[in-house]
């Protein structure tokens, strides 16, 4: 069970990190700045946006399913997986 738990939320961490670099990236293009992906600073200034798609990898599945009002079952892992349908 554990291990579904973990690639769940591992789809929801690289969806929002995927969309946060896509968005980062593109500002940067489009401001004309391509040379700073050649730039430490760059993947440095990244990692404040990748802890915080960390952050909402896991709280945003979990309070998805405190506020379904859909939700009959008590709040445990194994009704969280089955919500999910990755049970």
């Amino acid at each position: 069970m554990l291990p579904r738990l973990a690639l769940l939320h591992l789809r929801w961490f690289c969806l929002f990190t995927f969309v946060a670099v896509l968005a980062v990236g593109f500002g940067h293009l489009q401001d004309g700045n391509s040379r700073i992906f050649a730039t430490s600073a760059f993947y440095t200034g990244l990692l404040p946006v990748i802890l915080v798609c960390l952050i909402l990898s896991v709280l945003v599945p979990w309070v998805m399913f405190m506020i379904d009002p859909r939700r009959t079952a008590e709040p445990t892992i194994e009704n969280f997986l089955r919500h999910w349908k990755a049970l």
